[in-house]
């Protein structure tokens, strides 16, 4: 019996081949769909999704319908993004501390799908952030670096962290980031991960200047994102401490989109809402393996966005070694509810992103 990811995969196959403005695109390659929980033997499989507020639309239900969804596709490595309780369930008003069950019950939490490791990323809490990404795996987890500020002087002194102190130029890993290294067959695999800034609006404009309407029609949101990426690279795999390791990946939400996808929405080249991945597809070798495996096909990752259609905002990029490795990709769309809009603030069940699965032949 296929799943229900093999009927939605098939009609956004349907969907995919022109773009937004009816111009005619390249034929797209046919996808073969498949069901994305069946693998192939002697694989890694990687599984990453935002879970919007630590999964919050499931906590009163202890998780249940959560667990078993990871279950289902059984991956070796999870990266979670958001990986922080933060709301009492059904409303968007703060959890006290004590309550939160994420991010202190991963490690009792992973091993209930069968992940005995867990590690955190780069957390701004200091900073008022609450959304910091987690790896969990099978396999033991080495954290390599935790990246948060761009500034190390701005790293909070005991008193505390003011948000007023911080200049214009200004551009911290807002929800932080972090490279973790897994182990795995005789091989060490570098996975970064990240969550960009999530405005049209800059970070100083939001907490600072408050000029968010002015902000956001300069873009500002834009080059506070491509700092992000500019730094997370550098600190990462363009770092020449770790120019022996070939074999790396990183994902995240980026919270904007790639000019790969620019035949679907048909954006002018200038746009600087395409701006944020320039850097990674200009300066680095890292392969998109969405958008390479499936030529010609748009898979939408978010549900919603402020300025035009459910764009694709989540990533998986590869090293070229990866990428050669690479042996099924697919965006996950078989959910365990129907996917909609609660009422409240922008959130959705189960969440306001879809989740990437990706087999790697080890």
């Amino acid at each position: 019996m296929k799943a229900k990811g093999v009927i939605t995969l098939a009609f956004l196959a349907l969907i995919s081949g022109c773009g937004k403005d009816g111009r005619s695109v390249p034929e797209p390659k046919k996808v073969e769909i498949v069901d994305p929980a069946e693998r192939e033997e002697g694989t890694l499989r990687v599984l990453y999704w935002n879970i919007q507020n630590g999964m919050w639309y499931d906590q009163d239900n202890e998780f249940r319908n959560f667990r078993e969804f990871v279950k289902k596709y059984a991956p070796d490595v999870c990266v979670w993004c958001e990986a922080q309780s933060i709301y009492k369930s059904g409303t968007s008003k703060m959890m006290a501390a004590g309550d939160r069950y994420f991010p202190d019950g991963w490690p009792e939490f992973s091993k209930s799908y069968g992940h005995d490791y867990t590690a955190i990323g780069g957390y701004r809490l200091y900073a008022d952030d609450y959304y910091p990404q987690v790896v969990t795996s099978k396999y033991p987890i080495e954290t390599v670096l935790k990246i948060t500020e761009t500034d190390p002087s701005l790293i909070p002194l005991p008193e505390g962290f003011d948000h007023t102190k911080t200049g214009t130029n200004y551009y911290p890993v807002a929800h932080g980031a972090a490279l973790q290294r897994i182990r795995v067959g005789g091989k060490s695999i570098n996975f970064v991960t990240l969550h960009l800034w999530p405005h049209a609006y800059s970070y100083y404009a939001k907490y600072v200047s408050k000029a968010t309407s002015s902000s956001s029609s300069k873009g500002e949101g834009n080059i506070q994102r491509e700092k992000e990426i500019t730094y997370i690279c550098q600190k990462t795999y363009q770092n020449p401490e770790y120019a022996s390791e070939k074999d790396w990946l990183m994902m995240g939400d980026f919270n904007t989109r790639s000019p790969l996808d620019n035949w679907y929405y048909g954006f002018d080249e200038k746009d600087p809402r395409l701006s944020s991945h320039d850097y990674i597809l200009n300066k680095t070798t890292w392969q998109d393996i969405i958008a390479l495996k499936h030529p010609g096909k748009f898979f939408m990752t978010r549900t919603w966005v402020a300025d035009g259609d459910p764009p694709r905002y989540d990533f998986m990029y590869a090293s070229p070694s990866m990428y050669a490795r690479v042996v099924k990709a697919e965006v996950i769309y078989d959910l365990w509810c129907e996917v909609k809009h609660t009422g409240i603030s922008n959130y959705y069940t189960p969440s306001d992103h879809y989740p990437i699965l990706v087999d790697f032949k080890l």
